[in-house]
């Protein structure tokens, strides 16, 4: 009896390699894909929850703030500023001097980081802080305008040059410095508004005994803030975006309100 020791021909490994190479090819793309995907899968999560997170703090400093400030560009504009907290006006005879605590929600899509690249960054900045301590006539606030002369009448416009002066606090620090600051990264609009304060309100006159009067304006409640922010994030060839809308609504918690566009703000009062 004889064994049959008889290998694999050339033909026949030529086909082996051949199914070989197309499995392992095969199995080097789904593996390829597989990774792809799952990179794409936590960008898309990470963009999800920085979205979120940001839009959360947003709306919990809104929902404790006792004044709001928000003087928004032309209507589609983004939001740069707005100021949450106590803000204290003082008058003397049209000049202004404002003083805040709490805290300021800012949104830098324009300066440009060290790769030329504009940094679409938000921030969440307390006041008073080591730059504005806290001021001499109110303790506990940072005093942001000091003579502001607008002509009297004009009190919305010397907090939102307080506004101004946040705003240009935090596009002037350099950007390593902000990072104790920063709320969320990605960002390429943001749009707050108090939703119809400038149309729901009412006014009452108050007559002196010297002959002269003083028109104050209340809002009616409740106030609803809208809050709108998108993201873009680059990852590989495409992008990866995500837009987020949401409302805070509040009763009976905020002092001041104050409201406009272009640069001019007027002041609501809560009736108390």
């Amino acid at each position: 009896m004889t064994k049959d020791n008889k290998g694999f021909s050339l033909v026949e490994l030529l086909v082996a390699l051949a199914v070989s190479s197309i499995v392992l090819t095969a199995l080097g793309y789904m593996i390829i894909t597989g990774l792809k995907l799952y990179g794409r899968n936590n960008a898309h999560v990470e963009v999800q929850s920085e979205a979120q997170t940001a839009m959360n703090l947003i709306l919990d400093n809104i929902m404790e703030a006792r004044g709001i400030c928000i003087v928004n560009p032309a209507t589609g504009d983004n939001t740069d500023c707005i100021l949450l907290g106590d803000i204290i006006v003082e008058d003397n005879m049209g000049n202004y001097d404002v003083y805040f605590a709490g805290n300021a929600i800012i949104a830098d899509l324009d300066s440009l980081g060290d790769n030329g690249q504009p940094i679409k960054e938000m921030y969440l900045v307390s006041f008073p802080n080591t730059d504005y301590s806290d001021s001499t006539e109110h303790s506990g606030y940072a005093k942001l305008v000091s003579g502001f002369s607008p002509g009297e009448g004009k009190m919305g416009e010397a907090v939102n040059q307080a506004r101004i002066e946040v705003r240009d606090y935090v596009k002037n620090t350099d950007i390593k410095s902000r990072t104790k600051w920063l709320l969320a990264h990605y960002i390429t609009g943001c749009r707050i508004e108090a939703d119809g304060i400038d149309r729901n309100y009412y006014e009452e006159t108050v007559y002196y005994e010297n002959g002269g009067t003083e028109v104050n304006y209340y809002y009616k409640e409740p106030v609803k803030i809208d809050v709108k922010i998108s993201l873009e994030y680059d990852y590989g060839s495409g992008k990866i975006t995500k837009a987020l809308s949401d409302s805070a609504v509040i009763r009976n918690r905020m002092d001041n309100v104050y409201v406009g566009q272009n640069g001019s703000a007027n002041e609501y009062k809560r009736k108390k």
